[in-house]
């Protein structure tokens, strides 16, 4: 999964490949799928783009939709658009466990943070990171 989410990070953009590699190493599809899903992707890049597709990834590093869907169950996620410094990435993302407010102040128990191109991506990364690292969520969240 690490080397997943380093793609992740580094990506310039949404990546449809990437997207069949989350469904694979999510559990959403087998690994019969994948190798049927990236067998016809490779034809279709040089074929008739006329032809039937099977069953396409889910958008996640185009769509912050598609990404929430990666957060785990009982977390709670925030990805920004943004830099605070000229050499980062222009969008982050955080995950966690739960927010508590204490007065005026809330206290997050962050889980998970990522920097990437866009704030869907950073989403990913940082929904793929927290399930690596916390065993207790590691299950899927759709």
């Amino acid at each position: 999964m690490s080397g997943l989410i380093e793609r992740i990070e580094a990506a310039n953009g949404a990546c449809v490949e990437i997207d069949a590699a989350i469904e694979l190493a999510t559990g959403r599809w087998t690994e019969s799928h994948f190798e049927a899903w990236k067998g016809w992707h490779e034809w279709h890049e040089s074929a008739d783009p006329q032809s039937p597709v099977p069953v396409p990834p889910q958008r996640y590093t185009a769509s912050l939709d598609d990404a929430m869907t990666l957060v785990p169950d009982g977390c709670g996620w925030i990805a920004g658009w943004g830099q605070v410094r000229a050499d980062e990435p222009m969008g982050g993302a955080r995950i966690s466990r739960n927010a508590r407010f204490i007065g005026h102040r809330a206290n997050y128990d962050t889980i998970a943070e990522a920097e990437a191109s866009t704030p869907a991506l950073a989403l990913v990364a940082a929904s793929l990171r927290a399930r690596e690292t916390t065993p207790s969520i590691k299950g899927d969240a759709s």
